[in-house]
């Protein structure tokens, strides 16, 4: 029956079994390959929970107080979408991305760690809490963190390059190789983060000497 496929052939045809799979067996919303725009989802309408979305696309979508429990988002994007108070419990994220999006109040770390994957791109967030999670070579590019946590995180080699951090607190976390170019108003113990490679740039820099109670003059 397989003789004559190419290795091509069989991917794809082993591929359309497991999506085959998944939607029919596992998840019963299951999204592949979907594109959603302008919708607006609330706590009263969440087509969300336990569900499972594969290479989609949210533009311009509004998710308030909505339930993203048990979902699973796998190589997604959201543009210009904005997150309010996102229930995330359980929920997975494999190689999703965030560009142009406001993001308040949501708990990062009651989501499911496994195969964790994230990216941020000229993002507003608030709010936000990270803790526990392993964040190695995440990237917050051009965004803005306002009093979110950074508790006992794993970011070694992650960017905040370009990032306003104001009220940002990083607690307990391995910073090592991470990158802080031109970002600012970031506020970073040296004696219970470790530091040792990561790359930062004058004058901001010199807030990293606060914690040793000395005087600059």
């Amino acid at each position: 029956m397989l003789e004559g496929l190419s290795v091509k052939g069989l991917n794809g045809m082993i591929s359309r079994v497991f999506l085959s799979f998944l939607s029919n067996c596992l998840y019963p919303l299951f999204m592949h390959d979907q594109t959603f725009k302008n919708n607006t989802y609330t706590s009263l309408e969440s087509p969300f929970e336990g569900e499972y979305f594969s290479e989609c696309t949210f533009h311009a979508c509004s998710f308030s107080q909505c339930s993203w429990k048990e979902c699973h988002f796998s190589q997604c994007s959201f543009t210009h979408s904005s997150f309010s108070l996102v229930n995330m419990e359980n929920c997975k994220l494999h190689d999703v991305t965030f560009s142009n999006c406001k993001i308040e109040g949501l708990s990062f770390f009651h989501i499911n760690p496994r195969f964790l994957s994230l990216s941020f791109d000229n993002c507003f967030l608030r709010y936000v809490n990270f803790s526990d999670l392993e964040l190695s070579k995440t990237v917050w590019k051009e965004s803005k963190l306002i009093e979110c946590i950074f508790l006992h995180n794993n970011l070694e080699a992650a960017s905040f390059d370009h990032c306003d951090l104001l009220k940002t607190s990083f607690h307990q976390c391995n910073l090592k190789n991470a990158s802080f170019l031109n970002a600012i108003h970031y506020s970073i113990d040296p004696k219970i983060n470790t530091i040792e490679g990561a790359k930062f740039c004058l004058p901001e820099a010199v807030s990293l000497l606060k914690a040793f109670n000395i005087k600059l003059q």
